[in-house]
């Protein structure tokens, strides 16, 4: 039982050292799940970069659309996204990023900013740290850069994502001085 509080008392120091506190949260869990559109500058944070992959695509061809069901997953994400201070939208150039990324650009008012899918996320992120210091960003990628998106801007591990899972919602909020004030992940949206 000794052991048990020691790594409890170990894991609290060390999350209290990161700076940073992550929840994962189940999409089904509604009761407890956190609301990424509840943005609030009361913990420090003076910006949020919320990350998804695309939804669901029609088919495996080099540029699908999304099915029925990854429009309503992106209309849904627009819906909960709406009450957020939005600053910029970001995807890639492919129909299915951009696609994902639509409702929320229009419920911001906003034009979707194309950028170019990298190995090295390290460019895109540091771009929407310098020209988006508040406010809420969105950042539509794929299933082999979300996550490596994610783990830039946190300074944490991040496992990848699975060419099958599209519900991935991954969001960090940044303090005026860069750093990372919260980091969550919820499995669905």
């Amino acid at each position: 039982m000794r052991h048990v509080f020691g790594l409890l008392a170990v894991v609290a120091m060390f999350t209290a050292l990161t700076g940073c506190s992550s929840q994962e949260s189940q999409g089904d869990d509604v009761a407890t799940e956190t609301s990424v559109g509840d943005f609030s500058t009361e913990s420090g944070a003076v910006s949020r970069i919320v990350v998804v992959r695309h939804a669901e695509r029609a088919g495996s061809d080099a540029d699908p659309d999304l099915t029925t069901d990854g429009t309503d997953r992106a209309n849904r994400l627009a819906v909960e996204l709406a009450p957020d201070p939005g600053v910029a939208v970001y995807a890639t150039p492919y129909k299915r990023t951009q696609q994902t990324a639509a409702p929320t650009a229009k419920e911001w008012k906003l034009d979707v900013t194309t950028y170019e899918p990298a190995r090295d996320p390290a460019p895109l992120v540091a771009k929407v740290r310098t020209d988006h210091p508040t406010g809420v960003v969105l950042i539509v990628g794929h299933s082999e850069t979300a996550s490596s998106i994610v783990a830039s801007l946190c300074g944490c591990d991040v496992a990848p994502i699975s060419e099958t899972d599209f519900g991935n919602l991954y969001w960090v909020d940044l303090a005026a001085d860069g750093r990372v004030v919260d980091y969550q992940h919820r499995t669905s949206y």
